[in-house]
């Protein structure tokens, strides 16, 4: 009947519509464990710098100039080139 047709469809737009809503919150998702392991990554950095210079392995010049450039680098690839 066409109330049955009706009524498909307005179930298939709703499920069209939860499914773009599932990919959506999953790029979200996806972009913020990318940000959240990023800037992970530069505190793990900072923290072993700090028990370099906490061990007397690294003069606290060197930790400033190198905590600084992690603190600004835009790249993963670049926070972990600072620090050898």
């Amino acid at each position: 009947s066409r109330r049955g047709w009706v009524e498909l469809e307005r179930r298939a737009a709703k499920s069209d519509a939860a499914s773009r809503k599932v990919e959506d919150l999953q790029l979200t998702l996806d972009t913020l464990e990318r940000e959240r392991d990023f800037y992970f990554k530069k505190l793990r950095q900072i923290e072993v710098l700090c028990l370099q210079v906490q061990d007397g392995r690294e003069p606290l010049r060197g930790i400033v100039d190198n905590t600084l450039h992690i603190l600004y680098a835009t790249q993963v690839r670049a926070v972990f080139a600072s620090v050898g």
